[in-house]
């Protein structure tokens, strides 16, 4: 095999394991409230972008993420929502209440940080 060949295919497997990296990496969740079982499904978690929801609720925990990857477009939250909704259904939350968000406007190797409280309806 000759250097050319086998870089040919080691840079894509490289290429791509640093992007499995990135995205899953960063994800941190903290409970602050009580522990209760998933309900509904993760897809069904609401989302609620800076605004208080409508209806009371219960505070679970807070999910944290600095999240990167490597792609020609600056990331957004539309990439990790399914992600964090899971993380959040996990832990026994209806919703998620995203408290910051900072997006890179254009350095697609920018870092997209968001902190979300994960929160159950008083029902």
């Amino acid at each position: 095999m000759t250097i050319g060949s086998l870089r040919r295919v080691l840079v894509p497997v490289l290429l791509a394991l640093t992007g499995l990296t990135a995205c899953a990496g960063g994800l941190r969740y903290t409970q602050v409230g009580p522990t209760y079982p998933p309900r509904g499904t993760a897809s069904g978690v609401q989302l609620f972008d800076r605004v208080e929801p409508p209806e009371p609720y219960e505070r679970l925990g807070q999910i944290a993420w600095d999240y990167r990857r490597a792609k020609f477009t600056p990331p957004r939250l539309t990439e990790i929502l399914p992600a964090l909704k899971q993380k959040a259904w996990e832990s026994g939350g209806d919703a998620l209440i995203v408290r910051r968000l900072e997006e890179p406007s254009t350095d697609p190797e920018g870092t997209l940080r968001v902190a979300a409280d994960v929160v159950r309806w008083k029902r």
